[in-house]
């Protein structure tokens, strides 16, 4: 018979001083534990909050007459394929908004066919009239090599000995004038070879110019 060995006091206190050791390395350990459950916790929520709650940006863009147009901030961005060269045409107004705005046919080819073309303004008008000049001049003009019409900005009046005055009276043996100004309707139309580029305020002279943009890129009628 084998008798059970009681163990020495110094060995119960080694026991003792073990049990309670282990014992507050497992409090330590699942108090770790929770620490990480708690913060991976609110990483998943702030994260989810942003998903949620952070607005997407959300691309707008439409195919009109077989050309895609998209608006990037304020601007309509579309492609146009003229020769071997593709170019990125951008518009204050893209063509869904401006088929209310009629163009007299033959505008194209009275643009088209002159040696020179001036683009003037009334003195009067602000820097929203010359937006306007600056949306037909880029098709229009030698700039980026579209239509290579050579262009020059006047005023139909002057205001000092310097300024260029263009008016439609000059619009006489393969020199074309368009006359942007406010009018009583918005239109683009023709006084003889003067081409009126029409709005009832600036910003829709603006959107007249958009509209004969988009008549000589081909991508309206």
């Amino acid at each position: 018979m084998v008798e059970k060995e009681e163990p020495n006091e110094d060995i119960k206190k080694n026991l003792e001083s073990e049990e309670v050791h282990t014992g507050y390395d497992k409090s330590s350990s699942k108090n770790i534990i929770l620490i990480v459950i708690i913060i991976i916790g609110l990483l998943v929520l702030f994260f989810s909050i942003r998903y949620l709650y952070h607005p997407k940006t959300i691309e707008e863009s439409y195919v009109y007459n077989g050309f895609k147009f998209t608006k990037i901030s304020n601007l309509w961005l579309t492609e146009v394929q003229i020769g071997n060269t593709l170019f990125r045409i951008t518009t204050r107004y893209s063509p869904n908004e401006l088929e209310h705005i009629t163009v007299e046919p033959g505008i194209y080819k009275k643009i088209v066919d002159s040696k020179k073309i001036y683009f003037t303004v009334p003195g009067n008008l602000s820097s929203v009239a010359v937006l306007a000049i600056t949306e037909l001049g880029r098709i229009v003009g030698t700039r980026y090599g579209i239509l290579n019409i050579p262009s020059q900005s006047a005023l139909t009046e002057s205001s000092n000995n310097r300024t260029l005055v263009k008016t439609c009276r000059d619009a006489v043996n393969g020199t074309g004038v368009i006359f942007f100004r406010i009018g009583n309707s918005t239109a683009v139309y023709s006084d003889k070879d003067c081409i009126i580029v029409q709005g009832e305020d600036e910003w829709d002279i603006v959107k007249a110019a958009d509209r004969i943009t988009f008549s000589l890129l081909r991508i309206m009628d």
